[in-house]
């Protein structure tokens, strides 16, 4: 289970990665937006069946609406210079171990991904 919470780590926090002239999204380029206007809320909760719901909600332009199906399809990427993996890959891990990975745009602007993963057992001594 390390390597994966690592990757989900490495992922958030690319997410969350601010600066540069050009922000990243998923669907989209965004530029820079003013330090007030950024936010990325990170939100946890227990689900039933043992599982954790990890939300991450953004406050960019959201994801446009002809790319809302296909942002998780392997080698789709809206970048010059991505090469639509991380979702996918993304994706695949989750499902690989029981979870489920979903995206969708806010009412108020701005996405939110979703993504649910087992929670650990503790071992009893």
């Amino acid at each position: 289970m390390r390597p994966i919470r690592c990757y989900i780590h490495v992922t958030v926090m690319r997410a969350a990665k601010i600066g540069g002239e050009e922000r990243s999204w998923p669907g989209t380029v965004v530029k820079e937006q003013e330090p007030d206007v950024r936010r990325l809320i990170i939100r946890t909760s227990k689900q039933d069946g043992g599982f954790a719901k990890v939300a991450i909600k953004d406050a960019g332009p959201g994801i446009k609406e002809t790319n809302v199906g296909r942002i998780f399809d392997p080698f789709y990427t809206t970048k010059p210079e991505g090469l639509g993996m991380g979702l996918s890959i993304s994706q695949t891990i989750i499902k690989a171990h029981g979870g489920t990975m979903e995206a969708s745009n806010n009412q108020e602007g701005g996405a939110t991904f979703y993504f649910t993963v087992r929670l650990a057992r503790r071992e009893q001594s």
